[in-house]
């Protein structure tokens, strides 16, 4: 046997997935009392064991000693399920099933999260007329359409439910609240998570395209005038976003519609609350917002390098402005610190550090040990830059929690 036979998947079974009522509570027993207790999962070494253990209290019960029995702890009836489940145990052991690519990517969705105006109004029939409600679309409504239709194109005879969906479907196409080029759009996005059903993008801020962008609910009779509900609003979203890896700039349409837009890596500093948003649909732009709030996170190699330092030398150059205040090399260090103030980018923050570096070193403070202060800069580079790649490298970037606040319940993720 290789070493690598120490790590082969032992064969096991989910209580879970045991669909048999005895064999269930057999496995759930010994599950209870065999092996490893209480994991949920019966393996074939605790098959075994029971096997073992069901001997030595025949054995004891044979012997008139039942309270010997290592069994003692159980009921009669216990016992007795425990033995009539074990061959329907074995037979049910198995080792860890494979993946499989025939999940739904979700399964149901708001239907004022859909991007498209034609879409939107066919999920709006299905949810309305096939399903029980309004604003959630269900998988089901969309099966039960889907195999209507099916069965219309085959020529095969529907089943009375069949029949009186596609004469609903047959009306809302003639009123022209259900188009078949959007139903498929909607089948396609829910069993793939492709076509873009959500995505209200691209959106363009100082020039700079945002390709994931989600609408996000809205309580009803939302106000953005009120600023104090508009941040507990905003503080909510990303208390929901903040792990997503992704940087994020909330902001509002003129239509006061609410957006999350992603932006995979690099800095977004060209992006600023108030800034103006143009929202391109179809290659026109057809309407504009408002950026309510910019978040910037290190989720580039270098931004988890420099990041940490660019905010570094704005903290010195503020200080140093604020220590030096009437020899004439504070002054001019303090005219060039103006220059650079609010214009400090990820290429500019070596000369930053050294600005600051050079005011430190113009004030002539006996204090300060320059060697001293190189070799704790140097521990604190290596230290904050490894800790910002490693928190970098941990991150994975997902859009889920993002989905999920925009309505879509998603069942497996995908890439967009």
């Amino acid at each position: 046997m290789s070493v690598f036979g120490l790590f082969k998947p032992k064969p096991f079974v989910a209580t879970t997935e045991i669909a048999d009522g005895e064999a269930r509570a057999g496995a759930e027993l010994i599950d209870d009392h065999v092996g490893k207790k209480k994991d949920g999962v019966v393996t074939k070494a605790d098959l075994d064991k029971t096997r073992e253990l069901l001997k030595k209290h025949d054995a004891f019960v044979k012997a008139g000693k039942n309270e010997k029995s290592p069994l003692a702890a159980l009921m009669l009836k216990e016992i007795a399920t425990v033995r009539a489940s074990l061959d329907h145990l074995e037979a049910a052991l198995h080792g860890p099933k494979p993946k499989v690519g025939n999940r739904v990517y979700c399964t149901s969705l708001r239907v004022d999260t859909i991007h498209d105006q034609g879409a939107m109004k066919t999920a709006k029939f299905l949810a309305a007329n096939i399903g029980g409600g309004k604003a959630q679309l269900n998988l089901h409504e969309v099966d039960e359409v889907r195999g209507a239709l099916d069965v219309r194109e085959h020529g095969g005879p529907p089943t009375p439910a069949q029949a009186a969906i596609l004469a609903k479907v047959e009306a809302a196409i003639v009123s022209g609240d259900f188009d078949l080029k959007a139903f498929r759009n909607i089948e396609l996005f829910m069993f793939t998570g492709k076509g873009g059903l959500v995505q209200h993008g691209p959106v363009y801020i100082s020039g700079k395209p945002f390709h994931g962008v989600y609408k996000m609910p809205l309580p009803e009779g939302f106000d953005f005038s009120d600023a104090e509900k508009t941040k507990a609003l905003l503080d909510g979203l990303e208390d929901d976003f903040k792990d997503t890896g992704y940087d994020r700039v909330y902001l509002k349409n003129d239509k006061g519609e609410l957006f999350v837009a992603l932006n995979e890596s690099g800095g977004i500093s060209r992006v600023k609350k108030g800034f103006r948003a143009q929202f391109k649909d179809d290659g026109e732009y057809k309407d504009s917002g408002e950026v309510l709030r910019a978040v910037d996170v290190d989720n580039s190699v270098s931004e988890a390098i420099f990041g940490f330092w660019s905010k570094l030398a704005k903290r010195l150059v503020d200080g140093i402005k604020g220590r030096l205040t009437n020899d004439e090399t504070g002054k001019a260090i303090r005219d060039v610190a103006d220059k650079q103030e609010g214009s400090l980018t990820k290429g500019e923050n070596f000369r930053a550090m050294l600005l600051a570096g050079s005011a430190v070193a113009s004030m002539g403070v006996a204090t300060i040990n320059l060697p001293a202060a190189a070799i704790v800069a140097v521990g604190a580079f290596t230290v904050s830059t490894g800790a910002s790649l490693v928190a970098m490298a941990a991150t994975d970037k997902s859009d889920l929690a993002v989905l999920n606040r925009a309505g879509v319940a998603v069942n497996r993720e995908a890439a967009h």
